[in-house]
C-alpha cells in the first residue's frame, strides 16, 4: 500500500498530471493496481494505492525495473515536488481475506 501525501491544496492538479504522466508507467512495470482511494474525511491531502504482488521477490523485481525505465526517471516527468510525504507499507493477507 503506498500512500502519497500532496500540498494543501495540490492533490487534484497532481492527481490529473499523475494520472495522465506516471500511472501508466507505474502500471507498465509494477502490474495490478488493486485500488486508489482519496479520503473523503481525515486527511483530504492524500491518495492511497494498493498493488498486488506475488511475494516480495516479485514486487523487488517489478520496481528494479521500474526504476530502470528512462520514462520513469525522467526528471521533467517528476510530480514529487507536489508531495510531501511518501509511505510504503507491505501488507500480508489473513486467512479470510478475499484478496490473496
Amino acid at each position: 500500500m503506498r500512500t502519497y501525501t500532496a500540498k494543501p491544496g495540490a492533490l487534484r492538479s497532481w492527481l490529473s498530471v499523475y494520472e495522465e504522466t506516471r500511472l501508466p508507467i507505474l502500471k507498465q512495470h509494477l502490474g495490478r493496481l488493486v485500488a486508489a482511494f482519496i479520503p473523503d474525511t481525515g486527511n483530504i491531502n492524500q491518495l492511497v494505492q494498493i498493488w498486488e504482488y506475488e511475494n516480495a521477490e516479485d514486487r523487488e523485481q517489478r520496481r528494479a525495473a521500474l526504476w530502470a525505465d528512462p520514462a520513469w526517471t525522467d526528471p521533467k516527468s517528476n510530480t514529487a515536488e507536489a508531495l510531501v510525504h511518501q509511505e510504503s507499507v507491505l501488507l500480508k493477507p489473513t486467512s479470510f481475506s478475499p484478496l490473496k
